[in-house]
C-alpha cells in the first residue's frame, strides 16, 4: 500500500506539472542565506519571472521556486546576486 501511495505522489506531480504547467524547483545555496538575504533572492527570482513563488529558507539553505520556467534560467539571477547554488529538485 505505502508504495502504491508513493507512487500516485509522484504521479500527481507529473501530472500537475505538464497540465498545469508549472514547476516546483528547489536549489541549494553554497553560502548561508541570512534573513537580511531574503528579499534580495525573492527580488532575484522575480526578476527573471514576475509571476513565480518564491520561499527561501535560512534554516536549510534553500530556495524553493515555483514558475513556467526551465530552473537553469534562474541560475543568471543567483549568478548576478553573487550566490553559488545548485538544483536539489527540478
Amino acid at each position: 500500500m505505502k508504495s502504491r501511495r508513493k507512487h500516485s505522489a509522484k504521479v500527481r506531480k507529473v501530472f500537475n506539472r505538464y497540465f498545469d504547467g508549472r514547476a516546483k524547483m528547489k536549489f541549494s545555496v553554497k553560502e548561508a542565506i541570512h534573513s537580511d538575504d531574503i528579499s534580495r533572492i525573492e527580488r532575484a527570482m522575480k526578476s527573471v519571472d514576475g509571476d513565480a513563488k518564491v520561499d527561501v529558507n535560512v534554516t536549510t539553505n534553500t530556495v524553493s521556486v515555483d514558475s513556467w520556467l526551465m530552473p537553469e534560467e534562474f541560475f543568471v539571477a543567483f549568478y548576478d546576486e553573487d550566490y553559488n547554488v545548485g538544483i536539489l529538485e527540478a
